[in-house]
């Protein structure tokens, strides 16, 4: 009796643990399940961050190299010039066609808005010829090859951002105009004058409650008038100059003479 309650016992013993060790391997291939459901949602999770900071980064630096890329081609193959796929799809596209129509079909401001050139950006490549002659082709070519339809509204369809063309290209035309009178004409416009060409220079093709907007900010010089001439100076980088001293001639000299001054008033000639 004794010899059968061991026994009975010891099969006892033996189905329990055969149970543990059941269990645990249960539990480490549901863990096992876990952390590998934990390591798929993560690789998806990495995937739409690098898609999501691939679509911001097109938006802040592709469309120029696009556009520029396009302006490299061969004149020998104008017929076969197409807009790729990534230029024609982007969704900036219809910002630049938008500016090159306010602007009066001007591609030098289209390829300085492109370029960074009145928004703070510092570079030498924004004043290379060459570069800025590729953008500017570029964009010809890109409104020469747009199809007819795309090109009857593109400033109904960017609605919200035209404001902010509109006033680039009264800022483009008023560094232009600041470059000339300093440089050219020598002499230094006051703000009444500067704000004056200001109104001048507002796109005829602006909507019209936007072009309200901008005559509010130029007609009365308000405190928001003086932080945007401020900013104004600062994107552009517009610097206070000076003449540069000349040498002491007799009056009959200087009559053969021209006069060749670096820089007058407060804009760098360049």
């Amino acid at each position: 009796m004794q010899f059968a309650v061991v026994a009975l016992t010891t099969q006892t013993l033996l189905a329990l643990s055969f149970d543990c060790e059941l269990m645990t391997l249960r539990d480490l291939e549901s863990q096992r399940a876990a952390l590998k459901l934990k390591k798929l949602e993560l690789s998806a999770q990495i995937k739409q961050a690098g898609r999501s900071q691939g679509n911001a980064s097109q938006s802040r630096s592709t469309l120029a190299d696009l556009v520029l890329h396009l302006g490299s081609s061969p004149m020998a193959e104008a017929t076969e010039i197409v807009v790729p796929p990534q230029l024609a799809g982007h969704k900036m596209t219809a910002h630049v066609l938008a500016l090159y129509e306010l602007s009066g079909y001007s591609t030098d401001a289209v390829a300085s808005w492109l370029l960074g050139q009145g928004k703070g950006r510092r570079g030498g490549h924004r004043y290379d010829p060459e570069t800025r002659d590729r953008m500017r082709t570029g964009v010809e070519w890109l409104y020469i090859r747009t199809p007819l339809q795309e090109l009857e509204a593109p400033l109904t369809s960017i609605s919200t951002d035209i404001g902010l063309l509109g006033r680039y290209v009264v800022e483009y035309q008023l560094f232009h105009w600041l470059v000339k009178q300093n440089c050219d004409v020598g002499i230094n416009p006051q703000t009444p004058q500067f704000l004056a060409e200001a109104l001048r220079c507002m796109p005829s093709a602006l909507p019209s409650a936007e072009k309200e907007k901008l005559r509010q900010l130029f007609e009365v010089s308000t405190r928001k008038t003086r932080k945007w001439i401020t900013s104004f100076r600062t994107r552009w980088d517009i610097k206070d100059g000076m003449l540069v001293p000349g040498e002491v001639l007799e009056p009959v000299v200087m009559q053969e003479k021209v006069s060749q001054g670096s820089f007058y008033g407060n804009v760098s000639c360049r």
